[in-house]
């Protein structure tokens, strides 16, 4: 019986091979996209879980950032039972790394505690997870493989910086790439504070990560109140006395818990370990992949009870015959199951060839092999089986209650009921199609905003080179003057920090601060030439100068935001603190700049001149040979760094990076919002396609009566355009308020007008007027004669 259905099924689809090509082809497209969109939000979900003890492995934060002091991962363990182990973590990039006499600047380099093996899952594949000793090291597999080839890296000696020796004492698997933190290196973290000559002890030292392992059955949030009665209380306590005497009972929180569970899709704090996602995008993406499998699904519900005329007296006769209902409806369903099948074979083929597009345009290493996983089989057996089930339930539950009576006197087609239902899903399909051209256009004007719009510094025509040699310190005036003697070089400043990424903070001191004006600052080491590099722009007072003899002694400059925050009225006679205590004078106010990005409004900062104090050196330049620019560039840097590879980039390329979520949120919605637009006029296609054989003798009576082709055409297209008015009116508002609500994420945001909403409208009339020309046209110019023979 089963075959009998199948086989019946197959020569249906063949006698229809129009409406069938537009069904198969329309619902592999939405399944393709849903695939896609599924493959992406499943690599979301998935990050950190490969850790055994997921579910119980926290991370302390402080309120809006994710550094800790250094004492915190001892304290958590020691004065609390509910913790099993804790560690801390200090992430270093760009580390020179010299072995078998050849330099590499790497990432991902981790000093930790040894208890991150207890702590984190992270398998070793020889040697010891030992971190006891303050001479080891332990290199991922990859590392293993790249320093030494033949595979034997155990008690080898690999130096870090110039003159740190550590032996290898392991080799771990590397992680895989859905984790928030990769390591490529693990080193004790106490051998960090020995190399920098630091104070492990300092709890005012915020640049560590903690993350401890919770007892079986501990609540995080009980805890999280023990560490507030516990540990905050302790740190408030080694507070300097002038600073505590300005608290009040009860005592401000400092530590915060947060699963490692969250650290990815809902943690967006300041100094995060690594980029994190978001799960609004999990959301959004989801809904769009249901949305467009939906438009599609449309398509073969609208265009089966539009070919119900067609097979009513087929139904009518096998009624008589003798037919029951449910054979029927599953000889229907039989047709969908068909049809969603092969649809699922094209898509699969169309996902193998669209995923390294996918993965460029998302910036991810997606993989798709659907036989090699029972998760992927079983699933997409289920989407065949639920897809046909959802497309084919109302053709054939329709089709299949037709009263043969009815049928054979003609009754049927007097019948609204299915007209009505495909007005509804094609205002369905559309309502969505324009939801996702608004939300486009709107997303696209946001970034050309933020790209184009001014954050009160320049980014054209500047190379910045990150320092990691100590000894550039040291000849960083000889350096700067070797740089700015080449015939494109402008000028040269040194900074601890870039303008667009300042995220070092302290709270803000100065001489007679009142007890109420306690706020964070962020701050940022300068030499003289900072400003006028970036052309930030100074409102009051004076840069930084070398002719100023006082300045090597340490001078500030504020900017509007902190002017406000601190209530100077005559900046200039204040004098300010920086972090180390060090005091100097108040010389000019900077006019406020994003010194992070968009998202987050302007906060108090301040420059201190620290012309030793750098991380980074910028270089303006005025040439466009940039060959042979960054050529001679080279050659300085090699001279005064022989040991450190030369990297750079270009300013204004690291600006952009800083939205590159919203840009792949923008590549994304603009490809699904053509997809759907193409579904969306497939259908459409197709309805109008049966529309104009079902009148097309309607349309040659009126040719003979003396109507216009013009004529024929609006009447034709009358009523599809009035339903594309209705989709409109229904979709304005819901994509004014997602827009709206995505467009709250930034501090500055462009002006909202209604021009994506027309061009929108404009869009979806232009594009439905083309494809339903593409049928009309032809049928309506055919000659009258042709429709009216037999007549």
């Amino acid at each position: 019986m089963f075959k009998n259905y199948i086989i019946t099924a197959y020569r249906n689809i063949i006698a229809e091979k129009k409406y069938s090509i537009i069904n198969i082809v329309g619902l592999s497209l939405g399944i393709t996209a849903c695939i896609l969109i599924l493959l992406w939000v499943s690599d979301e979900l998935s990050y950190d879980r490969q850790n055994e003890n997921y579910s119980r492995i926290y991370r302390a934060i402080r309120e809006g950032r994710a550094h800790t002091p250094s004492p915190l991962g001892p304290k958590l363990q020691q004065d609390l039972p509910e913790v099993d182990a804790a560690t801390r973590i200090i992430k270093d990039d760009e580390v020179l790394i010299s072995a078998n006499n050849q330099n590499f600047l790497e990432n991902d380099f981790i000093w930790a505690d040894p208890e991150i093996f207890d702590v984190f899952t992270i398998p070793l594949i020889n040697g010891m997870a030992n971190l006891n000793d303050p001479n080891n090291i332990l290199l991922s597999e990859s590392m293993a493989k790249k320093y030494f080839p033949d595979g034997n890296a155990i008690n080898k000696i690999i130096e870090v910086g110039e003159k740190n020796s550590f032996i290898i004492a392991g080799v771990f698997k590397d992680l895989p790439v859905n984790v928030h933190m990769n390591i490529n290196f693990l080193v004790p973290y106490e051998t960090y504070f020995r190399i920098m000559n630091n104070d492990i002890n300092n709890w005012f030292a915020n640049f560590s990560y903690t993350y401890f392992l919770l007892k079986e059955g501990v609540d995080p949030l009980q805890l999280e109140n023990k560490i507030g009665d516990v540990i905050d209380i302790q740190m408030i306590n080694s507070l300097p006395e002038k600073i505590l005497n300005t608290l009040q009972k009860p005592y401000p929180r400092i530590f915060y818990v947060q699963p490692l569970s969250e650290i990815h899709l809902h943690s967006h704090l300041l100094q995060e370990i690594g980029t994190n996602g978001d799960i609004k995008y999990i959301y959004l993406f989801a809904s769009i992949a249901i949305l467009i499998l939906l438009i599609a699904c449309i398509n073969y519900i609208n265009l089966e009870t539009a070919k119900a005329g067609k097979r009513s007296k087929e139904v009518g006769i096998r009624k008589v015959a003798g037919a029951e209902r449910k054979q029927l409806i599953y000889q229907f369903f039989g047709e969908s199951l068909v049809i969603t099948f092969v649809s699922m074979l094209l898509s699969l083929i169309i996902v193998r060839i669209a995923i390294p597009f996918f993965n460029q345009m998302t910036g991810r290493s997606l993989d798709f092999h659907f036989m090699a996983s029972l998760k992927y089989l079983v699933l997409f057996v289920g989407m065949t089986v639920g897809i046909s089930f959802f497309a084919g339930f109302y053709p054939a539950i329709n089709l299949s209650g037709f009263q043969p009576i009815c049928v054979l006197k003609g009754n049927f087609f007097r019948s609204n009921k299915g007209k009505n239902l495909r007005k509804l899903l094609v205002i369905a399909q559309f309502t969505i199609t324009i939801f996702l051209i608004v939300t486009t256009l709107i997303i696209d004007k946001q970034i050309r905003f933020l790209q184009n719009s001014d954050p009160g510094y320049e980014r054209d025509q500047i190379i910045t080179v990150p320092i990691r040699d100590r000894k550039i310190h040291q000849t960083i005036d000889a350096l700067k003057s070797e740089l700015e003697q080449l015939s494109g070089v402008k000028m040269v400043s040194a900074s601890a920090l870039l303008p667009n990424n300042i995220t070092t903070f302290t709270t803000a001191e100065w001489i007679g601060k009142p007890p109420d004006k306690d706020f964070t600052i962020n701050y940022n080491t300068v030499d003289e030439n900072y400003i006028d590099l970036f052309g930030i722009e100074i409102i009051e007072g004076r840069n930084f100068s070398k002719e100023h003899a006082s300045d090597r002694n340490g001078v500030f400059l504020l900017n509007e935001a902190a002017l406000k925050a601190a209530g100077f009225t005559e900046p200039m006679s204040e004098i300010f603190l920086h972090w180390n205590d060090k005091s100097g004078p108040v010389v000019g106010v900077m006019k406020d700049f994003n010194f992070r990005s968009m998202h987050h409004p302007i906060e108090p900062l301040y420059l201190y001149y620290s012309p030793k104090d750098f991380s980074n050196i910028s270089i303006k330049i005025s040439t466009m040979d940039y060959i042979k620019l960054i050529k001679e560039i080279t050659e300085v840097f090699e001279k005064f760094s022989p040991a450190y590879p030369f990297e750079y980039s270009f300013f204004d390329e690291s600006f952009t990076n800083t939205y590159r979520e919203e840009h792949q949120l923008q590549k994304l919605f603009s490809s699904f919002a053509v997809l759907a637009i193409f579904i969306a006029c497939m259908g459409l296609f197709g309805l109008v396609l049966f529309s104009t054989e079902r009148r097309k003798k309607e349309f040659s009576v009126r040719r003979v009566l003396g109507s216009s082709v013009s004529g024929i055409f609006f009447i034709a297209i009358e009523e599809f355009f009035k339903w594309i008015v209705i989709a409109n009116l229904i979709a304005w508002p819901i994509a004014y308020f997602y827009a709206n609500n995505w467009l709250q994420n930034f501090a500055y945001r462009a002006q909202f007008t209604f021009w994506p909403f027309l061009t929108a409208t404009f869009l979806t009339f232009l594009i439905a007027g083309v494809t339903m020309s593409l049928q009309l046209i032809k049928t309506i110019r055919s000659n009258p004669v042709d429709a009216l023979k037999y007549e």
